[in-house]
């Protein structure tokens, strides 16, 4: 609180004018309004006195708030406050100043609260808490949910009133809102006491002490101070609980806390009787009366007169005890009386404002809980396309470089044009012993799925003709084919997966001019003086099981003898199957063969022109499948 308090000091210091300073001023004041109590009324009047010759009306009214603040938990709020106050509360309102309208709501209902309109003080205060949730200002929140606490404190109802106690403990604590801090121990201490939990009541209220002493706040020490001698009084030590009394009321006197003053003052006249010291008792409940009266504080005088009957019956003085008596049955049932139809007000009053608070309530959490869920989803969400990014680096590390390839083919091209992030279609390119193996593959799905199934193709393919050196293509297949079935456990029908792939797979011999092709569901397309020749693959897939079929699987070797300046083409079938178009259909493989005979001889062209007619085909439709396309020209020799 300090580190705030001298930085906001030290802005004041380097010449700050205007609004500026004024709002500086203000918020200084609110912070020492219970550390140094001198200082926070010289920033106060500068404040004021800025605000005014600004004409700034919400810095007057923040000044005004902090003051009337102060004064309103002391007690003394009378009729020109409370008009004050609802001047505060306009301004606020009128400049969408929510915390400090939130707040000033706040005091509103305290003031109503001691006059006994609970429907009025549990609408507003109420009205506070739902302003204050989203507020930055956490230690007015603090205070709304101290003084929401210390109502049904008063009503007795100690389960309801300790969740809003420790909320607005914690609020105070990462605040460093230290008086509010005390405050909350302190109903903390009544809580336990009331309960006869006297050890755990006193622990709280030493605390309370401790923390009023260390920041100079003399109203919470007055109020501890009594509370301290509550207990003592339950634990049946009178001695220290009128020790305790009376340090409480010179406290209160030094401030000049009239409710605490009349407060103190029926204490010790309670307690004085108790010790049999019944002049003195007799002079604290008639000063307690006069101020009472002076004040017109009517459910005070009820507790006076009662005191003042048991102080006679116990002074055996029968007849002053009942003259007492029956003016406290007087006064209650007066009191009650301008309260009956009241307190049934504030039953409906309260139901109905808490269940629209709950309702309320349940909204917001319902839009917490919303907030979390699309965090949360957003986090993993980001968790995930990290992973992927990181899967694609690995993917793009297992394939060969594709710059690599098309220098080892002559007109060589790779287009490869995924549908997410990662791909279930790959290139694959190898050389053993002067010959170049390639081969378009389409694995099932697409994205994370698919490209599980290409890294694990891939590596198999690798074993096969680089480590195990087959390089004939209807072999590689049956290799293949093999050892992935066996990897995805394809065994029976008990096993059955669809898991697998279509591969289009050439050996390329460059000295011989030879072609060797076999495919599985996937064909190779060539090119020769402007015809386009199909040479279709086998039937089968390879991996998935198929039921019978998978065990009479077979791939077929076609050997073509290539001419000077044939193209040779392996692909996907995903270029083929994406919708677009004027009426939103398949380009279709006629429209694709054709555009591969047109397709221009430059490799950067080719793979340029591809995309351009896939982009402008889709249009505004999403990619339906993962891209790939590879060939070369056959050179003249």
């Amino acid at each position: 609180m300090w580190k705030t308090i001298n930085t906001l000091e030290a802005r004041l210091a380097q010449g700050l004018e205007g609004t500026d300073r004024v709002d500086v001023l203000n918020r200084l004041a609110w912070r020492l309004r219970g550390l140094d109590s001198s200082r926070a009324d010289q920033y106060l009047e500068e404040s004021t006195q800025l605000s005014e010759e600004l004409e700034y009306e919400n810095g007057l009214a923040q000044a005004w708030l902090t003051q009337t603040f102060v004064q309103t938990l002391r007690g003394g709020m009378d009729t020109d406050r409370l008009e004050r106050l609802q001047s505060i509360i306009n301004t606020f309102r009128n400049n969408k100043n929510v915390s400090a309208y939130a707040m000033a709501l706040g005091l509103k209902s305290l003031f109503s609260w001691r006059i006994s309109d609970r429907e009025s003080a549990f609408k507003l205060i109420y009205e506070a808490l739902e302003l204050m949730r989203d507020s930055p200002y956490r230690d007015f929140w603090g205070w709304c949910e101290s003084i929401l606490g210390g109502y049904y404190i008063d009503l007795q109802d100690f389960k309801t009133a300790l969740p809003h106690i420790q909320r607005a403990e914690e609020l105070f604590e990462a605040e460093e809102e230290l008086a509010g801090l005390a405050s909350c121990v302190n109903n903390r201490g009544v809580i336990h006491r009331m309960l006869g939990e006297l050890e755990l009541a006193l622990l709280c209220h030493e605390r309370g002490k401790e923390i009023a002493l260390s920041i100079g706040q003399q109203d919470v020490l007055g109020r501890t101070l009594r509370e301290i001698g509550r207990v003592f009084e339950d634990m049946g030590e009178l001695v220290d609980a009128r020790l305790h009394l009376e340090e409480s009321l010179k406290v209160r006197k030094d401030i000049k806390n009239r409710p605490g003053i009349i407060t103190s003052l029926t204490d010790l006249g309670r307690i004085s009787a108790r010790l049999e010291d019944y002049e003195q008792a007799e002079q604290y409940l008639f000063v307690a009366r006069k101020k009472a009266h002076d004040m017109d504080a009517k459910g005070k005088l009820v507790d006076i007169y009662y005191e003042q009957a048991q102080l006679y019956k116990l002074a055996n003085e029968p007849a002053l005890a009942l003259k007492h008596y029956e003016e406290y049955m007087e006064q209650k049932n007066l009191v009650e009386g301008e309260q009956s139809v009241l307190r049934l007000k504030n039953l409906q009053a309260v139901f109905e404002i808490e269940r629209s608070h709950k309702e309320a309530e349940i909204e917001r959490l319902r839009n917490v809980e919303l907030r979390q869920l699309v965090e949360q989803v957003e986090k993993q969400q980001e968790d995930m396309l990290a992973s992927i990014r990181y899967a694609r680096n690995i993917q793009d590390a297992i394939l060969p470089p594709i710059p690599s390839i098309e220098s080892r083919l002559p007109g060589g091209f790779v287009f490869y044009y995924p549908k997410d992030i990662v791909s279930g279609d790959f290139y694959w390119y190898t050389e053993v012993d002067g010959l170049d193996l390639l081969a378009a593959v389409d694995c099932t799905g697409h994205g994370v799925p698919g490209a599980f199934m290409v890294v694990l193709s891939n590596t198999l393919l690798n074993e096969i003709v680089q480590r195990d050196l087959i390089v004939e293509p209807t072999q590689i297949l049956e290799e293949l084919d093999t050892r992935l079935t066996h990897i995805l456990q394809q065994r029976d029908a008990e096993h059955a997966s669809y898991d697998g792939l279509d591969i289009a797979l050439v050996q390329r011999d460059p000295i011989e001019g030879r072609v060797k092709f076999a495919g599985a569901k996937r064909p190779m397309i060539c090119v020769r003086g402007g015809e386009v020749y199909r040479i279709k693959g086998s039937r089968s897939s390879i991996g998935g099981w198929v039921g019978e079929e998978h065990l009479a699987k077979e791939f077929e070797q076609v050997e073509w003898i290539s001419q000077p300046e044939d193209r040779f083409f392996l692909f996907s079938d995903g270029f083929a199957d994406q919708f677009g178009g004027p009426e939103g259909k398949k380009y279709g493989v006629k429209r694709f063969r054709e555009q591969l005979r047109n397709l221009p001889l430059e490799p950067r062209h080719t793979k340029q022109a591809l995309q351009e007619v896939h982009l402008q085909w889709r249009g505004t439709e999403p990619q339906t499948d993962d891209l790939v396309v590879m060939g070369w020209q056959e050179p003249c020799r």
